[in-house]
């Protein structure tokens, strides 16, 4: 690894370490409107039920991520009331290298499809795209892009640190239809995720232009991040020397 790309990684690294984690008020009701809409009681669809409280229930811990239960993550996106719908693509990307990306879904995929991550170690595959990425670690941060501008659930990252995402986990006390084929029990593994898709000091704040269930993962510290680095790094240096 070149002196120059250590230097980045150790000052993206600084950046992670620093990041505080706030609350981020939602606007309006249409996010609760739309969340309640496919919360329900049982897994019959049979009870109705409300989604928890889109401002008291958001997680802290939401900018950087892990696939957890093997290797497998499932991403079904529920809502997308957003102007720039047909636009807007989701993925995640590497936390050292946020141009490093994986697609997951497309603008011109809808409310209702549903997109299989895997991660092997440091290499994640869209898996019904086929798209491969190969990051500096096993952690990921997901990202919004279109034509609002590119978004990171790292807010520093964003137009002046604007939490563009947030994030929701599931407690096992009601279940969710997310892609219209019948609802299942929002466990702890699964998070939902809601993002604004324009810059947040020119938006209305409501966070339901991309609405997206993610399973299998969890979110991860800073310094769990950053122990993760070390690995990696060590990894290549090891890898290097097996070279030279």
């Amino acid at each position: 690894m070149a002196i120059r790309n250590l230097r980045s990684l150790i000052l993206v690294a600084a950046a992670i370490a620093a990041a505080p984690a706030s609350a981020t008020l939602v606007q309006g009701n249409s996010l609760q409107n739309g969340l309640n809409n496919v919360t329900y009681g049982n897994s019959s669809g049979t009870v109705d039920a409300d989604f928890y409280d889109v401002n008291a229930a958001q997680i802290d811990n939401d900018s950087m991520w892990q696939i957890t239960s093997g290797i497998a993550s499932g991403n079904s996106l529920i809502l997308e009331f957003a102007g720039f719908a047909n636009n807007n693509s989701f993925g995640i990307y590497d936390i050292y290298d946020p141009s490093n990306t994986l697609e997951i879904f497309a603008g011109g995929d809808a409310a209702g499809s549903f997109e299989v991550s895997l991660g092997l170690g440091n290499t994640f595959i869209s898996l019904f795209d086929g798209e491969v990425a190969s990051f500096t670690s096993s952690a990921f941060g997901y990202y919004l892009s279109g034509p609002g501008g590119n978004f990171y659930s790292q807010a520093f990252l964003n137009p002046g640190g604007a939490d563009q995402m947030v994030a929701y986990q599931g407690a096992g006390d009601i279940y969710i239809d997310a892609l219209g084929y019948g609802a299942t029990l929002f466990g702890p593994g699964e998070y939902i995720l809601a993002w604004e898709d324009l810059p947040y000091t020119n938006s209305d704040g409501d966070y339901e232009d991309f609405v997206v269930l993610v399973s299998s993962v969890t979110p991860i510290p800073a310094p769990a991040a950053l122990a993760l680095l070390g690995f990696a790094l060590m990894g290549l240096g090891l890898a290097r020397r097996r070279r030279a």
